[in-house]
């Protein structure tokens, strides 16, 4: 007595799937040529020389604790569900500021601040810290306060 029927292939069937396993194995010979890029980026270059100035190197330790205290802030704030569904989009705001800590940190403790400022990965941070000089003349006027007192007291 026969418990499981042996299915009989057919002859096109089995031609069929011999073609579909060359083109599988034709794509993905092809695929493999192709360099893969890495899922991450290689580590930076060295690491930047510090700066000979004691101030400059204070300044960046103390950048570095604000920046530290802001995320560990925004860790604790993230904790509670009913705060960062109402308050997302600033927490994320949070973040940003401690990174933007952390690179202007680096920048000022580096001995060359040019390149500090080239390994700069925020695309925003580094646009505005290397834009054309002649933009920030302009906008001076702007930023300079009034010697007197817009609310009319002395």
């Amino acid at each position: 007595m026969k418990f499981f029927a042996q299915s009989k292939v057919h002859s096109t069937e089995t031609v069929s799937q011999a073609r579909v396993d060359a083109i599988i194995a034709s794509a993905r010979a092809q695929y493999t040529e192709t360099p893969v890029r890495p899922l991450f980026r290689e580590a930076m270059r060295t690491p930047l020389t510090p700066s000979e100035n004691l101030l400059d190197l204070r300044l960046e330790e103390e950048l570095a604790y604000a920046r530290r205290s802001l995320e560990s802030m925004g860790d604790a704030l993230c904790d509670d569900p009913i705060l960062l569904m109402r308050h997302g989009v600033k927490l994320q705001t949070i973040d940003m500021l401690s990174q933007i800590l952390g690179h202007i940190a680096s920048v000022i403790g580096a001995a060359d601040r040019a390149d500090a400022v080239s390994r700069i990965g925020m695309v925003e941070l580094h646009n505005r810290l290397t834009r054309d000089a002649t933009t920030v003349t302009e906008a001076l006027p702007l930023l300079v306060r009034a010697d007197s007192n817009p609310f009319g007291g002395p």
